[in-house]
């Protein structure tokens, strides 16, 4: 499997962890004598990658993929290569965040601050195939 399939295979796996709580509430029964609720929100994903010029694997198609599995359960993605939507504010709109290979684009210190705050207040789970940090020591070395 070449890793450019790899990562996109994890995307759409990544945004794939969203369908059964937006389909959910579809599937419930509901009552006759139910009072009509207001219509629930969207379920909204944010999609960040880098410049698609920049890119050597198939950004645009995975974007188009997701934005297509999407279209068929009423979720809304919005993609961007704009490190600046990264603030506390401009998070907050989204249930989910997919990242898609960022060269070219990097996040600075506040960036980062409003992901990692971003992260945190939703129990943050992470579906990323990058591998851990080669360690400097062998385990079980002395530091």
């Amino acid at each position: 499997m070449t890793r450019n399939l790899r990562r996109t295979l994890a995307a759409v796996a990544a945004f794939a962890t969203l369908i059964p709580a937006s389909t959910a509430a579809a599937a419930a029964p509901r009552t006759a004598a139910a009072p009509q609720a207001a219509q629930p929100q969207k379920t909204a994903v944010l999609v960040f990658h880098g410049p698609v010029a920049e890119q050597q694997d198939p950004v645009s198609r995975a974007v188009d993929t997701i934005k297509q599995i999407a279209a068929g359960h009423d979720i809304d993605v919005t993609a961007t290569t704009d490190p600046g939507t990264f603030t506390a504010a401009g998070l907050s709109a989204y249930r989910s965040v997919v990242f898609l290979s960022a060269t070219g684009a990097a996040l600075n210190r506040d960036q980062e601050s409003a992901l990692q705050g971003y992260l945190k207040a939703a129990g943050a789970s992470s579906a990323s195939p990058t591998p851990p940090a080669p360690r400097s020591t062998p385990p079980g070395s002395p530091v």
